[in-house]
């Protein structure tokens, strides 16, 4: 089809462009030692064992035999992360047969474009956290499911697993959305009993890595060791990620309970969902291939319950709704590279005979994407721009004030 070959010859400038704004993010948070997303980087263990503070930690040690600045390494694993997420998207979707399905997901504001159209202001911008890492995890494992012969790729997912506990003692939340790595690997590989045991035994380190992090939650004084520890190597304020490690359970709860009825989350987070559910009907079918096996639908729906908890102590339900659509999003190119088509599926279909007809097409389907692009997005938390946009503050505009605004603060110095 004409859309999937326009699709080929903009995917690759779109995510370079994606990347691109993503880094110049990046390095502004690193600039203004952003006290959410450089504190959620450099949580450490200098205040002893805490959730959060693995990938700090080893940070920490860095500059010891280096100059370079703390903040900086949290940058470089920022964009790396994004990077590899963004490679690994890109090589699963040149393993599909069309692209077309796709096109509202490659471009909606939820999948690549969330750390751009996320802003409200800096603090709230929901893309630097630690997020990309597990993004970054799942589309490897889907990418290697797709390139490999199984047995190659059965080692690679075992590897993976064994290294999830260490993922999830960077952060805590990755434990919820183990469940869909699994279900990558139900896609590709056919259990038996010794598969059972062997993925039991492994995915056991992650609860055990879960558990640690639920007992070891932080408190105030470990908050403050950390924030001691980072005064001479790249400082950041304690009232934002490093501070939250110490906040009760109660006040949590109290801020989610704020949100609900000052901001609307039900009603907002509810069009949100029913909007993003809309670039999903295209790919129903690949879905569907990955849902046949019931343990997948029994593993996505704990993935689910587990998003519900979130939701109830922590006001980011704007980053967790957006865990589990990047997960649908991968699982559907591996339903779709993995599933069986028959050769009269691969032929090129839809075709229009009436070039008035197929000019009115295209055009409808550009202008449908267009807006489904650029006139909605997903907040973070917080809600402090409206989810839904006019024509004056769409995505577009609102990018390009707040990236004209972050460059010049880059290149003011100079």
């Amino acid at each position: 089809m004409q859309i999937d070959r326009w699709i080929q010859y903009i995917l690759r400038p779109y995510l370079v462009l994606i990347f691109i704004l993503t880094a110049l993010g990046s390095w502004q948070a690193f600039l203004t030692h952003s006290k959410w997303h450089m504190g959620d980087w450099l949580i450490n263990y200098q205040g002893g064992f805490v959730r959060r503070g693995l990938l700090g930690e080893l940070l920490y040690q860095l500059p010891e035999y280096s100059s370079v600045s703390l903040g900086f390494y949290a940058f470089l694993c920022l964009i790396i992360f994004n990077a590899l997420f963004l490679l690994f998207s890109f090589l699963l979707l040149k393993k599909q047969a069309f692209l077309s399905p796709y096109i509202l997901l490659i471009f909606s504001p939820f999948i690549f474009a969330f750390p751009v159209n996320s802003f409200d202001h800096f603090e709230s911008q929901g893309g630097y956290f630690k997020d990309c890492i597990y993004c970054c995890a799942l589309a490897f494992i889907g990418w290697s499911a797709v390139a490999h012969q199984e047995k190659t790729f059965e080692k690679i997912y075992y590897f993976t697993l064994l290294c999830y506990p260490l993922i999830i003692l960077t952060h805590e939340v990755f434990a919820i959305f183990l469940p869909y790595i699994v279900v990558v690997y139900l896609t590709k590989v056919k259990l038996n009993r010794k598969r059972v045991v062997l993925n039991l035994s492994l995915i056991s380190l992650s609860i055990m890595s879960f558990v640690l992090c639920i007992v070891f939650k932080g408190n105030d004084i470990q908050a403050t060791a950390i924030y001691k520890s980072l005064l001479t190597r790249y400082p950041v304020t304690m009232n934002g990620s490093i501070g939250w490690l110490g906040a009760p359970m109660k006040i949590a709860i109290e801020r989610v309970l704020i949100q609900i009825h000052s901001n609307s989350y039900f009603k907002i987070y509810g069009v949100i969902l029913l909007f993003a559910s809309i670039a999903f009907l295209p790919v129903m079918q690949q879905l569907k291939f990955v849902f046949k096996n019931k343990i997948s639908l029994f593993l996505c729906l704990i993935a689910l319950i587990g998003t519900l908890v979130l939701c109830c102590i922590a006001i980011d339900w704007g980053r967790f709704i957006r865990f589990n659509l990047v997960s649908l999003f991968i699982l559907s190119l591996v339903g779709g590279a993995l599933m069986p088509r028959k050769s009269e599926e691969l032929k090129p279909n839809h075709r229009i005979n009436s070039y008035r007809t197929g000019y009115l097409f295209y055009i409808g389907v550009f202008l449908f994407t267009i807006s489904y692009a650029l006139l909605w997005r997903i907040p973070s938390c917080c809600n402090y721009r409206p989810p839904i946009s006019d024509l004056s503050t769409n995505n577009l505009i609102w990018t390009y004030q707040t990236y004209k605004k972050i460059i010049y603060d880059i290149v003011s110095p100079f």
